[in-house]
């Protein structure tokens, strides 16, 4: 398998290569720095595979239908009372469970037809947004950014879902595309805090810099809802408390992670005695009820 030793923009690099590459910190590591994980837990997850679960593998083959690129898919087939192939409608069957399995291992992505019917539907809305369309046309999939963070001295890592095509005197748009329950703007920022996306696109702002690309980038997120009608919106963080929040963040895991390599040293909770707190909600509540 290739290994990346030099910092650049690889066009080419296929995903399982890409993600083997664990000497380059993604932000999909990094955030696991961040509480309550720590670096136990993220030493831990070094060269683990991912978990296996439905919502990954309709979002990986949303991915590929919107971006003409990325994993490869397969439906899944069972045996009816004939003992002949056809179209799964679940996972109920052994025989279902068997081939779902055997996609996996040959790594590809095992979908169910009413889930591709699904996902083919998701990719549809993005072609008919003018937005989300605009921003996903005239340029290159799955581009691989590694470079060495400045500050630090780490080395870091991002794959971009869509790499625009540059233009002359206009600031290049990074989008990256989400798939989610709800796409509205206060149920989407509830789920970038709860998985970090925030960091995401800081992180990705930096390498994009890091190698000359763009001076002052944007970064925005295509989100589509998985239900109908598969609702779409293009955002962005553009706060500047949020901003400088995630900046805060992913400084903060590049130095930690910088701190445990040099020392091999991965931390959990401490040797000592920790103090616990009843979180806030607790007070009000108990003060509401016997205050």
């Amino acid at each position: 398998m290739t290994t990346i030793t030099e910092p650049g923009v690889y066009y080419d690099l296929d995903e399982r290569t890409y993600h083997a590459q664990h000497d380059w910190l993604s932000w999909s590591m990094a955030k696991h720095l961040l509480p309550p994980s720590t670096p136990a837990h993220f030493k831990a997850r070094i060269g683990v595979r991912e978990e296996r679960k439905r919502t990954f593998d309709l979002g990986k083959v949303v991915h590929a239908l919107v971006l003409g690129k990325g994993a490869e898919f397969e439906v899944v087939q069972s045996l009816g009372q004939d003992k002949e192939p056809r179209d799964a409608t679940s996972y109920d069957l052994v025989s279902a469970q068997k081939h779902r399995d055997e996609i996996y291992d040959a790594g590809r992505v095992p979908i169910l037809r009413t889930e591709l019917e699904q996902a083919e539907a998701m990719a549809a809305s993005v072609r008919e947004h003018r937005t989300a369309n605009l921003l996903l046309s005239n340029g290159k999939p799955e581009v691989s950014l590694f470079w060495v963070a400045p500050e630090t001295g780490v080395k870091c890592r991002a794959r971009l879902d869509w790499l625009p095509d540059p233009t002359p005197g206009r600031r290049l748009i990074v989008p990256d595309v989400k798939t989610a329950r709800d796409a509205h703007d206060r149920e989407f920022a509830n789920a970038a805090a709860r998985y970090r996306y925030f960091g995401q696109q800081r992180w990705y702002l930096d390498g994009i810099k890091a190698l000359g690309l763009d001076p002052d980038p944007a970064f925005v997120f295509v989100v589509l809802e998985k239900e109908p009608p598969h609702l779409i919106n293009v955002g962005q963080f553009a706060n500047k408390v949020d901003d400088d929040l995630a900046r805060i963040a992913v400084d903060h895991c590049r130095r930690l992670f910088k701190s445990c390599a040099d020392a091999d040293f991965w931390p959990g909770y401490g040797d000592g005695i920790n103090e616990f707190n009843l979180p806030n909600w607790v007070h009000y509540e108990l003060e509401e009820l016997y205050g």
